[in-house]
């Protein structure tokens, strides 16, 4: 029976020191549907996820990318086709994607797009002085962003992010990790009701799309980054997507504390198993 406690209790600590050489939990489980990072030139719409949402140039598109930076002309887009959308299923969603545009929208751009103009969906656009977002929904469905900020909103590198929690009704949108006040609602978001991602037109970046030939509302410029979730991103989760340095901006050189504080938690963890082991050989030589 003493054994049977000493080996038990060796096992646990080892257990405790075996952690130590574990990876953490990763982003791997927080909810990314997918990922366009626009790394592989070859392939341009590939879905860097892992969960297999490539998207396809439609028709004569000529999508490019370089660095990482995906350049759509005023034909050009990337779409998934209709049988095969991915977005349809999303409830509660986040959209992000970082992009400037070429010039100054003068009708709407649309960067991303999964189908508003027909009986489901939602579209992030462009137009001169506004920031908008078009859903399908039964009431307010057609909410914008006034810029104030000059120009440099489009043509410079921002990050534009469209969260939706169904259980609140509630969207938001945030640029560069920031929320900002959409018409019709408050710092809290605007209520949306009834909102249903399964239109009959499929998920696309760089125009409007519906897989049949039909395009339009096209984006130029360069777009970066585009990621969708199947929850509603928190204020803090979204400030953490801007921890990546724009494209436009050079990283600073900090150290990381995450070292210094692994080590520390490793030295912790190390030292209640040995302290385990020792007291279970003190307590077994009492015994005896």
């Amino acid at each position: 029976m003493k054994i049977k406690t000493l080996s038990l209790t060796i096992a646990l600590a080892l257990t405790l020191m075996a952690s130590l050489f574990v990876m953490p939990i990763s982003a791997a489980d927080n909810g990314i549907v997918a990922l366009y990072t626009f790394n592989d030139a070859a392939n341009v719409g590939k879905d860097s996820s892992g969960n297999g949402h490539d998207l396809a140039q439609f028709d004569s598109s000529n999508v490019t990318s370089a660095d990482g930076i995906a350049t759509f002309g005023a034909s050009d887009y990337l779409y998934v086709a209709p049988d095969q959308d991915f977005t349809d299923a999303l409830t509660d969603f986040t959209f992000t994607a970082r992009f400037k545009t070429s010039g100054v929208p003068v009708d709407n751009w649309c960067p991303i797009y999964t189908g508003w103009d027909n009986d489901a969906g939602m579209a992030l656009c462009l137009r001169d002085g506004y920031v908008c977002i078009d859903n399908k929904s039964t009431g307010t469905n057609w909410l914008h962003y006034q810029n104030a900020n000059g120009n440099d909103l489009y043509t410079d590198f921002h990050q534009y992010t469209i969260t939706y929690n169904s259980h609140t009704k509630l969207m938001n949108l945030y640029i560069d990790g920031a929320v900002v006040v959409l018409s019709g609602g408050d710092a809290n978001g605007v209520a949306i009701a009834d909102l249903a991602m399964n239109g009959s037109t499929p998920f696309a970046i760089g125009a409007a799309a519906n897989g049949g030939g039909w395009h339009g509302y096209s984006f130029e410029g360069q777009i970066d980054e585009v990621a969708v979730y199947n929850k509603a991103l928190t204020a803090a989760e979204v400030a953490a997507l801007q921890t990546v340095p724009m494209p436009n901006e050079t990283p600073e050189e900090t150290p990381d504390p995450a070292p210094e504080t692994a080590d520390a938690l490793s030295l912790g963890i190390a030292t209640a198993a040995m302290a385990l082991i020792c007291g279970a050989v003190v307590v077994n030589k009492k015994r005896r």
